[in-house]
């Protein structure tokens, strides 16, 4: 258990409360439709949207530790320690080079499947209703590729060079990795490295924490499934922040209690921040009469906002056909083609066309 104190009660709410807390903070949609880019809130989502596709630092501390075992069975790091501390020891001697940890991390990231909550993500983000804007510590590109997959389009910044590119008046989705992706060897993921990559960087016009300070000022996060690691970009532009009040509350979604308690006191001690749970549910017959405390997953979060902004399904579900009809014309070009190389040379469009009479038979 954490010595840090306690969060009051009356900023510990169920996430049913927080819903409509969150949805009617929102603008109200005008004649033009709905502006992301007016919201009061942007998203902070880390490790708990990808899991179980992509490992969480435990797990990569386990194959870290089975890996240690095969190339240096005399020696093994001590299981004490915060469990940052516990999972850069073993990553930095499973894998001494930066070359090594990219390669490792890339095998366990380049062929996962989308997770339910990822593709809940961006059927919320494309929508255009709740943000625009998402900050993730992930080197997972999952939800990129969830919004291009369910067919919206999407900006995205893996790299500090890029964060002066980036305007959260854009009405376009954009996703900013702080630490990097699994493409390149100069993702941040030890200690000294989070710690750089917090600092300011005086050569570029905007650097990384300049810009989370900029977006801070004007709007607050939805913290889903980020556990909070203090030394990096995120908490540190956050602690800056809370030393003064927020226009918008801030909402931290937690999976459990216990990840509410280790959370630091400067964060539970500020009055602007809530901190969400599942509903409690009703204790089971013959129980006691306590209720049962549940777990909070990240897809249940976006689950209950979709509903509670009472968004329709995307295309791909509602006419699946249509949409990949839709996808092909936005790509092929039929005036670009001749007798000898027609524009669609793969026949794409005549097999489609093929499905679709026979679905309506």
């Amino acid at each position: 258990m954490s010595n840090q104190p306690l969060a009051p009660a009356g900023r510990v709410i169920g996430l049913s409360r927080a819903v409509l807390e969150i949805t009617g903070a929102l603008p109200a949609k005008d004649a033009s439709g709905p502006k992301a880019a007016d919201s009061p809130f942007f998203l902070i989502v880390g490790a708990g949207i990808s899991y179980p596709q992509v490992p969480l630092a435990k797990d990569i501390e386990r194959l870290c530790r089975q890996k240690i075992a095969q190339t240096s069975p005399d020696w093994m790091p001590p299981d004490e320690g915060s469990s940052f501390d516990r999972y850069a020891t073993c990553m930095q001697a499973a894998y001494p080079n930066a070359e090594q940890r990219r390669a490792f991390l890339h095998g366990l990231m380049r062929s996962a499947r989308l997770s339910a909550a990822n593709l809940r993500l961006a059927h919320l983000l494309g929508a255009s209703r709740l943000t625009n804007l998402v900050f993730t510590p992930n080197f997972d590109e999952m939800l990129s590729q969830a919004l291009r997959f369910l067919g919206y389009p999407v900006i995205v910044c893996d790299h500090p060079g890029m964060a002066g590119r980036l305007d959260p008046r854009r009405d376009e989705i954009q996703v900013v990795h702080v630490h990097g992706t699994h493409w390149f060897y100069d993702l941040r993921n030890l200690p000294q490295e989070l710690k750089k990559a917090a600092e300011p960087t005086p050569w570029m016009p905007l650097s990384l924490p300049e810009l989370l300070k900029a977006i801070l000022h004007h709007r607050s996060p939805l913290v889903v499934g980020y556990s909070g690691w203090e030394a990096d970009v995120l908490m540190t532009s956050l602690r800056e922040r809370l030393q003064h009040g927020l226009g918008s509350n801030l909402y931290w979604f937690c999976h459990r209690r216990s990840d509410l308690d280790a959370l630091p006191g400067w964060l539970k001690g500020h009055a602007d921040v809530r901190f969400v749970m599942a509903d409690l549910a009703a204790p089971a017959p013959g129980a006691g009469a306590e209720p049962v405390e549940q777990a909070l997953a990240a897809k249940h979060v976006f689950e209950k906002l979709i509903v509670a902004l009472d968004l329709p399904a995307p295309e791909l579900s509602q006419n699946p056909l249509g949409f990949l009809e839709n996808h092909l014309m936005r790509h092929l070009d039929p005036a670009d083609g001749d007798d000898d190389a027609p524009a669609d040379p793969f026949l794409i469009s005549s097999a489609l066309a093929r499905v679709r009479r026979a679905v309506e038979r």
